[in-house]
């Protein structure tokens, strides 16, 4: 039985796919998949990868945004809306700056399961997000572009909560966020982020390695313990 309850990728009148109206009831009213936003649309390429690709990914989606199966035109609606209340829009912008944030390649859309499971991982938080612009990366200095390699390679292997310690230590803060996109606790790395670690790693002489990165969270505990109290 289809996941996707009255939705296909074959053409229907007027060019494009089918969706079941409310609840994906096959006895609904049919609309056509281009009638429908691009975030829509989107949730559909979406659930249809993950179907292919990852079971368990599919049912942890539909659970997140209260759908059922099948899904039907309402229930792509409410995946749409929970990714927007979240800051990740599925939309072309939306879904670039998601790959962007997260080191992936930016061209394509949600049809491979590489992106399609970043979008289910992304549900659980705890990421580092990367937000640089590209004319920011060509005027990083070199001990400014190795703090942003190093940042870059604990991005595919840690969570958030390894970063968290030193930016919060050092006062730096996340960009503005929706209020639900807060409750994942991400962490973001801006320019502001990659040039005071850059600057205090290479006046302490300080490895970047996690060792480093350990002294480093030793050394802001050590200056903040020995602050004058207010």
């Amino acid at each position: 039985m289809s996941k996707l309850g009255g939705v296909s990728n074959m053409p229907g009148r007027g060019g494009g796919g089918a969706v079941g109206g409310r609840g994906g009831n096959a006895a609904a009213e049919r609309v056509n998949i281009r009638d429908l936003p691009e975030d829509v649309q989107r949730a559909h390429e979406l659930l249809s990868a993950l179907s292919t690709f990852d079971g368990a990914g599919f049912a942890a989606l539909i659970a997140a945004a209260g759908v059922k199966e099948p899904v039907g035109a309402l229930g792509l609606k409410r995946i749409a809306a929970l990714y927007e209340s979240l800051g990740m829009p599925l939309t072309s912008r939306g879904i670039a700056r998601f790959k962007a944030d997260r080191g992936m390649p930016t061209g394509g859309g949600l049809s491979s399961a590489v992106a399609a499971r970043a979008f289910v991982r992304a549900l659980d938080g705890n990421e580092i997000l990367i937000r640089l612009e590209k004319g920011d990366e060509m005027n990083l200095k070199p001990s400014e572009r190795a703090v942003l390699q190093f940042l870059r390679g604990m991005q595919q292997k840690r969570g958030a909560d390894t970063l968290r310690p030193v930016k919060e230590l050092l006062g730096l803060k996340n960009p503005s966020l929706p209020a639900a996109a807060d409750g994942l606790e991400n962490e973001y790395v801006g320019m502001g982020t990659v040039r005071e670690i850059a600057r205090l790693t290479l006046h302490e002489d300080l490895p970047l390695t996690p060792d480093g990165w350990r002294q480093l969270i030793e050394l802001l505990k050590q200056r903040r313990a020995s602050r004058p109290k207010e």
